[in-house]
């Protein structure tokens, strides 16, 4: 009896043993439930980190990565208007981190801190709630902060002056903005051959709201089909959400000016799905000029494949 027992105990505990053995061969869909969260998750547990650096509203999920701060998609949208030598802006959800990028904003140890140097001078009258319906003066407070630095220890604690007319456009920009809109290209099936001299691959140029975004370089398969591998992936600011996004298929020709083989466009809607995949028609541009308008297609033609993502400001 005494060796049964024995028995039993010893299985378990040798189980148990091989089981911890196992344990780095987790698939990485069990990752989030067996191991913790995802990086960029756990950037949302440092201190501050649960609500925008910059307007105080809940559950951001934004960075601007050279500032260390977590933000929401409407400050986003601002921290995007200061130019990349302002604010780099990554999604925590859509956007692939490289570990650089990680530890830029674990670096500042969370909002709190950050804010502690950044808002050092703020007034302690200052409405911090007016942010979260005045646009105006959302984009106000954030160039005073981030771009202009008069919050900080050695800055005068007030909010730069803007010219009337600056403010104007300002406000209706903002006003028009909804959110950011993510374009994965992945193919290009019968691209227009390149012209007399050209030397350069294709890429894209997508362009919405006043704004341009450009892909990598594609690569020819086995097929003879285009391909961008990583996916050529872009973002851009939009105004509407019924706005188009310029579609330019470029090849740069041997002196390396860029050349423009076909046009097209993509429509976007708010009810459409996260990462909708779509096929974009595009129309060579040595056809006649009024078949190279935006949106004009026919079947057989080049075309782009890819994946298109929305993220409305609520």
């Amino acid at each position: 009896m005494g060796q049964y027992c024995c028995t039993i105990r010893w299985t378990p505990r040798r189980a148990l043993h091989q089981v911890s053995h196992a344990a780095p061969t987790i698939a990485p869909s069990a990752y989030r439930l067996n191991m913790g969260k995802s990086p960029t998750d756990k950037l949302k547990l440092m201190p501050g980190n649960d609500r925008c650096a910059d307007c105080g509203r809940l559950g951001p999920d934004w960075s601007a990565k050279n500032h260390g701060v977590i933000v929401c998609i409407r400050c986003a949208g601002v921290h995007r208007k200061l130019g990349t030598h302002v604010s780099t802006v990554l999604s925590l959800v859509a956007d692939d981190w490289d570990e650089e990028s990680l530890n830029m904003v674990r670096a500042k140890k969370g909002n709190r801190a950050v804010n502690s140097v950044l808002e050092a001078k703020l007034p302690l009258t200052f409405a911090r709630a007016a942010l979260l319906t005045d646009a105006a003066a959302l984009e106000r407070f954030i160039r005073s902060k981030y771009e202009s630095g008069v919050f900080r220890k050695e800055g005068d604690g007030q909010l730069v002056s803007t010219q009337p007319a600056a403010v104007s456009s300002s406000k209706v920009a903002m006003v028009e903005y909804v959110g950011i809109v993510f374009v994965e290209l992945l193919a290009g099936y019968d691209l227009p051959p390149s012209k007399a001299c050209f030397a350069g691959a294709p890429y894209v140029v997508f362009s919405t709201s006043g704004q341009t975004a450009k892909t990598g370089i594609a690569h020819v398969n086995a097929r003879g089909d285009h391909a961008w591998k990583p996916p050529g992936k872009v973002s851009l600011n939009c105004k509407t959400t019924g706005s188009i996004i310029a579609v330019q298929l470029y090849s740069n020709d041997i002196f390396g000016t860029p050349q423009v083989l076909a046009v097209g466009g993509i429509q976007l809607s708010k009810g459409m799905p996260e990462r909708m995949k779509q096929s974009v028609q595009l129309v060579s541009t040595s056809t006649s000029p009024d078949q190279k308008q935006l949106g004009a297609s026919k079947a057989g033609g080049p075309t782009l494949e890819v994946l298109v993502s929305l993220h409305i400001i609520t």
